[in-house]
């Protein structure tokens, strides 16, 4: 269970994270690269991970990352923030359209 959340205010988000989900994201996202190497990319995992449009995910996932890539001193870790706050955000609209 990752202990994240994201809160938008205008164009701007909020991604805050404990150590604990950080970490445990990382080793998730670690995990999900090895299907790269077998064809498929993070998005593609994920659009049908969460049952959602491949389009949809990468539109997500580049406007991620672009927020990243703008706001990060570090650069190292990027793509799989990216990836992760994708997924969170996702996970999040299924779960509000679901209840």
């Amino acid at each position: 269970m990752f202990l994240c959340s994201i809160d938008r205010v205008g164009y701007d988000s909020v991604f805050s994270c404990s150590p604990e989900a950080l970490g445990e994201a990382m080793s998730q996202e670690h995990h999900s690269s090895s299907q790269f190497a077998s064809g498929q990319s993070p998005t593609e995992r994920l659009a049908r991970e969460t049952n959602t449009p491949l389009e949809q995910v990468t539109e997500i996932y580049e406007i991620e990352t672009a927020e990243l890539e703008r706001t990060a001193r570090i650069k190292t870790y990027v793509d799989v923030l990216a990836i992760h706050r994708t997924r969170v955000l996702l996970h999040s609209r299924s779960v509000s359209r679901s209840g």
